[in-house]
């Protein structure tokens, strides 16, 4: 047997020697790429701890950390410091974080609509750049710069305020309110149908509408003034400058006011189950009227010429108005003579 042989193995010299040299191919191959893979440390990530009072639920390893909304790392790790306060390891893309100083504020927010928590910072002005073991303090005075909006911290905060707000206090108010709103359901439902009712009858637009009672409503002034001047005429007048005129007229305005208007209610009351049939009376009788006018614009015109024409035929005179006719009594002596006596001198006897 060869010296390089072994006991049961069939090899010649040729194949010895490849053997060995595809085993140190491979030992070399396997040192260089030890020597050149990179170590696991990525050179652009850093490591900061937050110290705080308490870590919001659902923080934990793996928790997204963004920057003004941007992922900037993740949570490394969670875990209580020296002191008893709550550690938070941060892993941090350097190049996401320029100008980030240990200032920075922290929320303890949800992500996403389905509420999974993660950590946001606010940078702020001033203090020292970030860097790479990084400590920052968030507890004591700066307890301040750290807010908790998880879920459980809004829900918690809801159980108290449903527990603290909405009192049986409250709900009598809030009852009463519904009282008083329902006190006030007529006086809408009469404004709705009012509303409606002018939006099925109306013809006119509205801007044509407005102007018309614009121009009604700028002799309101007037009209007030008017007023005014009259009732003050009449409480200036002689009439009323008298002691005993104005107890007598004090004692009908209260007649009017106590005893006449009330007295017709009962009167009017008493009387309208006798008149319902006076309407339907009523009606046909101007549907005839109205009928006698079957077109207003030529019946006003035609009634305009007939009084025009009427009143030419009148002229005034020391006496009165008078009408101008002529009666030609020629033929019948017997009536001339007498009305001819009877004229007024300078009259043409002969009219």
């Amino acid at each position: 047997m060869p010296t390089y042989g072994l006991p049961g193995v069939a090899v010649g010299l040729r194949g010895a020697r490849a053997t060995g040299i595809v085993a140190l191919t491979v030992v070399v191959v396997l040192a260089v790429g030890w020597r050149l893979a990179p170590t696991g440390t990525d050179p652009n990530r850093l490591t900061v701890e937050l110290l705080t009072d308490h870590i919001g639920t659902g923080i934990d390893s793996g928790s997204d950390v963004r920057l003004d909304g941007v992922k900037v790392g993740a949570v490394a790790s969670t875990g209580v410091a020296d002191g008893g306060w709550q550690s938070i390891e941060l892993e941090l893309d350097q190049s996401q974080i320029l100008g980030l100083t240990d200032t920075l504020s922290v929320d303890f927010a949800p992500g996403n609509l389905f509420g999974v928590s993660e950590i946001q910072l606010h940078p702020a002005s001033g203090g020292e750049m970030v860097v790479d073991g990084s400590v920052i303090d968030l507890t004591g005075n700066a307890r301040d710069r750290v807010d908790d909006a998880t879920i459980s911290t809004v829900l918690s905060s809801l159980g108290e305020f449903t527990t603290g707000v909405l009192t049986p206090q409250l709900t009598e108010v809030l009852r009463r309110i519904d009282i008083g709103a329902t006190a006030f359901t007529p006086l809408f439902q009469a404004i709705i149908d009012m509303i409606r009712v002018v939006a099925d009858t109306q013809h006119h637009p509205a801007p044509f509408l407005l102007r018309e009672y614009g121009s009604a409503l700028g002799g309101l002034p007037w009209t007030v003034d008017g007023g005014i001047q009259m009732l003050y005429t009449a409480y200036d007048s002689e009439y009323m400058k008298s002691a005993d005129n104005r107890t007598k007229f004090d004692a009908t305005s209260s007649m009017l006011k106590d005893d006449l208007i009330p007295a017709l209610v009962p009167v009017l009351t008493t009387a309208q189950p006798h008149f319902n049939g006076l309407t339907d009376q009523i009606a046909p009788i101007l549907d005839v009227i109205a009928s006698t006018v079957p077109s207003p614009q030529s019946t006003g015109r035609d009634l305009g010429v007939l009084l025009t024409q009427l009143d030419s035929k009148f002229h005034d005179t020391p006496h009165g108005p008078v009408v101008d006719f002529s009666v030609d009594l020629r033929g019948i002596p017997a009536l001339s003579g007498p009305l001819q006596g009877a004229l007024p001198a300078g009259t043409d006897g002969a009219r």
